[in-house]
Formats: structure tokens, sequence, C-alpha cells
């Protein structure tokens, strides 16, 4: 009974940790690929490395975020 108990604690937790790290892999993916994309529009500025590196920072981070849930988030 006991060990069941702690099997189904550390699997919530590892959930509440998977659904953590989603959040924040999502959340640096917009805010990188809002500034790769918004600044030049905004300012009508040139694109430069800077940009690119940030696209390709938010654009993986988009990937690994869903490569961890693949079938969505599940509330519950």
């Amino acid at each position: 009974m006991v060990f069941a108990e702690l099997d189904r604690r550390s699997r919530v937790y590892g959930a509440k940790r998977v659904k953590l790290a989603v959040q924040m892999l999502t959340t640096f993916a917009y805010g990188a690929l809002g500034f790769a994309f918004g600044e030049p529009l905004v300012q009508r500025t040139v694109v430069g490395p800077g940009h690119v590196i940030a696209m390709a920072f938010g654009l993986a981070c988009l990937f690994t975020a869903l490569y961890f849930v693949p079938e969505g988030e599940r509330y519950g």
C-alpha cells in the first residue's frame, strides 16, 4: 500500500514538472519569436544575426515543448 502511494505521488510530481517545463519552454519561445519578428516590423530595421539566432532558439523551444506533450496539455 505504501509503495503504491509513493509511486502515485512520484508520477503526479513528474507530471507537474513536465507541465511546468512545457509552460516555460512556450514562454521562452513566444518571447524569442516576438523579438525576432516584432522588432524588425515595428522599428523598420534589417533582420540581423541576433534576430536569426532568436528565431532559431524560439523554434527549438517550441518543438521541444511539442515533443514533451504530443497529445496536448491535460488538466486534472
